[in-house]
């Protein structure tokens, strides 16, 4: 199954995903997060196959954390969410 990382700072929207993810045959979630402060670490300790990232969240916005991964996991597919 395909191993999804998520990260959403709306608890409703973040729930409601990482259900979906968890019903859906084909997909396992390694992860559902409220924020990239710890982005490196998560994807080194529970290594997804794709990340779904929010854009606007506190602390560290999608953009950093997506250019923090491009350094260390050039290859790992990230969408966006908005």
């Amino acid at each position: 199954s395909l191993r999804v990382a998520l990260y959403e700072d709306n608890d409703t929207l973040r729930e409601g995903l990482a259900t979906l993810l968890r019903l859906s045959p084909g997909f396992s979630l390694v992860g559902a997060y409220a924020n990239g402060a710890h982005v490196l670490e998560n994807t080194q300790t529970s290594p997804p196959d794709v990340v779904l990232m929010d854009i606007q969240m506190p602390g560290r916005s999608g953009i950093e954390c997506v250019s923090l991964l491009r350094e260390r996991y050039p290859h790992l597919p990230v969408l966006m969410l908005t």
